[in-house]
């Protein structure tokens, strides 16, 4: 039997996180991007390895990873 990959459409992502924001009667704004970066600046506050949470982030460059948080001024 032959497995389908199934991929998942951006729009489609962000309906799911709606309606789950909605279900939790969570009134903040809440995307794809901003649980993207909440996770990544959590991660930085654990003290996480910068090259581990760029690895997860997908960024090419440090850099990108380093920038906007006070995390990494400590």
């Amino acid at each position: 039997m032959a497995l389908k990959r199934h991929h998942l459409h951006p729009s489609g992502i962000q309906r799911a996180i709606t309606a789950a924001v909605c279900a939790a009667d969570i009134t903040k704004r809440a995307t794809a991007h901003t649980l993207r970066a909440a996770f990544a600046h959590r991660r930085k506050e654990a003290r996480g390895q910068l090259d581990d949470i760029q690895t997860l982030m997908g960024h090419a460059d440090i850099r990108t990873t380093q920038s906007g948080s006070p995390a990494t001024r400590l």
